[in-house]
């Protein structure tokens, strides 16, 4: 489990399938990311990373419940390029605006730059996404590109760490 100072991070469990649905069947999450998805395909897709539940994380706001429902998903995985590893997020539409998707993301980046060893990551959106265009800048990708896919023009981030200075510089 991973913290930030009003979230928590977590393996999905089974009992978060329902409110994962919601996330892929939401169409105001999902304008974006190619529409919604029936609930057929969205229980698919859950089954799908339920079984493997590796580099993906939910995300629930810190509460005195036993179990705080999921606000939203975070995710690591192979970019489209196939070189790259992108974070993914998706967020449900009532917490959105309020800071805690860059609260959340930036703390799986760091977990994955310092916990991990990956040395940078990617992150997609479309163009047309300014907010989550500005909440990657403002946690510290730069735009490093613009592709067509998915019907759309999207814009490619990157946060990188920086080379080590060498032990020759003084």
């Amino acid at each position: 489990m991973l913290l930030s100072s009003r979230c928590q991070m977590r393996p999905p469990i089974d009992a978060d399938g329902e409110e994962l649905i919601r996330l892929w069947t939401d169409p105001t999450v999902r304008i974006f990311l190619g529409g919604s998805l029936s609930k057929d395909e969205a229980a698919a897709r859950v089954s799908d990373l339920l079984s493997t539940r590796e580099n993906v994380w939910v995300v629930t706001l810190i509460g005195a419940r036993a179990r705080e429902p999921v606000i939203g998903l975070i995710a690591l995985h192979s970019h489209h390029d196939g070189e790259d590893v992108e974070i993914s997020y998706s967020f449900l539409p009532e917490f959105t605006g309020q800071g805690l998707a860059a609260e959340a993301v930036d703390r799986i980046l760091q977990h994955a730059l310092f916990h991990m060893g990956l040395r940078s990551l990617v992150a997609e959106t479309q163009a047309a996404n300014l907010p989550s265009c500005r909440m990657l800048e403002r946690i510290g990708f730069a735009c490093v590109g613009e592709t067509q896919r998915f019907g759309a023009c999207q814009r490619i981030y990157r946060f990188a760490v920086p080379p080590a200075a060498s032990s020759l510089d003084i």
